[in-house]
């Protein structure tokens, strides 16, 4: 069983305000791209869970790892699975890699262990792990609310992402305590967001946190506009053809990985 798990990009994002359980109350607007991660599913006698990856991730982070196990839990499966995970996704880059991976291992293994969940089911399953996981259970791009997991299905129009991959990563944990960041976005429209009047709240934070990135989206602004996804700190910018996103990769800052991607508005999972 072989499955792909796409990123995704905050297109935009506010936070509207700060709930009582720590929790906070946001919009944004979630782009899913085909810039993947790949992984597979095999059937394991007994109750193991085995991950095989490209890259060291503890299995106490891990949130493959997390899934797994969630729902062998919630369902009292006795079997286990050997998971390949091979990474191309950066960790820590406001991206959605793990909780794109944890969407995609919850409904390969609910297939596999015949668990027989519906997506809102698993979606439940998937808010425990992280608020991100629910967008990737429903696999389209979305617009969001709530703590991000309150998703209404968007089609979004066809357009290509230079994505650039600062040498940082952003612990969204911290993003979220910074004493900086806005937290009383009044509420706003997807046509506020067509009409240029959001933002990413997270942006200011990052610039005063990490000047290389300020510099390196500064770097950006000066060829096109560049925009922060999620809490930071991959940043991106928009095209409508796949030869501009292209020319936006070339000859960045040393310090910067790059690639481009096209916007898709379902996932390949």
């Amino acid at each position: 069983m072989n499955y792909k798990a796409p990123a995704k990009l905050n297109l935009f994002l506010h936070i509207n305000k700060r709930r009582c359980d720590g929790y906070h109350e946001l919009q944004t607007l979630f782009q899913l791209i085909d810039y993947c991660d790949e992984l597979s599913f095999e059937l394991r006698s007994g109750g193991e869970i085995n991950i095989n990856c490209n890259i060291d991730i503890p299995y106490h982070d891990n949130l493959v790892f997390k899934a797994a196990r969630l729902l062998q839990k919630y369902r009292g499966v006795s079997v286990g699975a050997d998971i390949y995970l091979h990474k191309h996704i950066a960790l820590g880059a406001g991206l959605g890699g793990g909780s794109s991976n944890a969407a995609t291992t919850l409904k390969a293994l609910n297939r596999l262990w015949d668990c027989r969940l519906d997506n809102k089911q698993l979606m439940a399953c998937g808010k425990e792990l992280g608020a991100d996981v629910p967008l990737f259970i429903a696999g389209h791009s979305a617009w969001g609310e709530g703590i991000g997991d309150s998703l209404q299905a968007v089609d979004l129009p066809p357009r290509w992402y230079t994505v650039f991959i600062p040498p940082y990563r952003c612990d969204t944990q911290l993003m979220y305590q910074a004493a900086k960041l806005k937290r009383d976005c009044t509420v706003v429209s997807i046509e506020d967001y067509f009409a240029g009047r959001t933002i990413n709240v997270f942006e200011a934070v990052i610039r005063h946190r990490y000047p290389l990135i300020a510099d390196a989206m500064d770097w950006l602004n000066d060829r096109s506009t560049a925009y922060l996804s999620g809490s930071g700190g991959a940043f991106f910018a928009v095209s409508e053809t796949e030869q501009q996103a292209i020319a936006l990769s070339e000859d960045h800052p040393s310090y910067l990985q790059s690639f481009i991607a096209r916007g898709i508005n379902q996932s390949p999972t």
